[in-house]
């Protein structure tokens, strides 16, 4: 079992760009600490959720498929139970896009990385926004490799959606590099062969990732890769000229 690291390792994906009505709410949330009182509850795993264009802010739930956290190296596999919750933990991170939380199961141990997004009705923006959220979660939710971030699930409650996905401690690649400096030449060559690997899985499934960089690869402690951040991410029908 993985435990949490500290505030610069961050798993984080797009999400709906920020309503001016939510910078206030978001100052409130110190970075690196529990958000004490304030801590809440969501179930896991969740139906996939489907933002229909004429309606972003009515999803529906389809219940054929439930999504369960996949098996990490050196565990023994048991997946999460639909009864047991999930709870919001420390804001791994911040940004444009909105914020993304550790997620805690006390029953499990298990952890995650719990996307919140708030959306706002009456803002065209937001709306546009949670379309594209909508198409990015029906894109991960066919995705399953081992150097591709797993989806979980998502859900909304109340004005706020929440995305689910496997919670990566170690750090991104940019991270690693900022804090020790160059890699030797067995790590550039394990790393480059995983990414090249989530790549071609990508490219088999006729999705380009469009936003490829340091940033975007995530490093666990045993030195596994994974793809992250799909929301740049398009599925194409035929591919002239990919650029990943």
């Amino acid at each position: 079992m993985t435990s949490p690291g500290p505030s610069s390792r961050i798993q984080s994906g797009a999400v709906t760009p920020l309503h001016p009505r939510a910078g206030a709410a978001a100052a409130e949330s110190p970075t690196n600490r529990p958000d004490d009182g304030k801590q809440q509850s969501h179930r896991l795993p969740l139906p996939l959720i489907t933002i229909s264009n004429s309606c972003p802010f009515s999803p529906t739930y389809s219940t054929s498929t439930t999504p369960s956290v996949p098996q990490s190296p050196g565990r023994a596999e048991n997946p999460i139970s639909p009864g047991l919750r999930w709870k919001k933990g420390w804001l791994l991170g911040r940004g444009a896009f909105g914020h993304v939380y550790l997620g805690f199961n006390s029953e499990s141990g298990e952890m995650c990385a719990m996307k919140e997004v708030t959306l706002f009705s009456d803002d065209a923006k937001s709306k546009e926004s949670a379309q594209q959220l909508g198409q990015e979660i029906s894109l991960l939710s066919r995705l399953s490799h081992p150097n591709v971030v797993q989806y979980y699930g998502s859900e909304t409650v109340d004005d706020k959606l929440y995305i689910y996905s496997e919670y990566v401690y170690g750090g991104s690649i940019y991270k690693l590099l900022q804090e020790y400096g160059q890699f030797g030449e067995i790590a550039i060559h394990s790393y480059t062969q995983q990414i090249l690997s989530g790549l071609a899985y990508l490219h088999a499934k006729n999705t380009v990732h469009g936003d490829i960089k340091g940033a975007n690869i995530l490093v666990d402690p045993n030195g596994h890769v994974k793809l992250a951040d799909f929301g740049m991410a398009k599925h194409v029908r035929v591919f002239t000229c990919i650029f990943s």
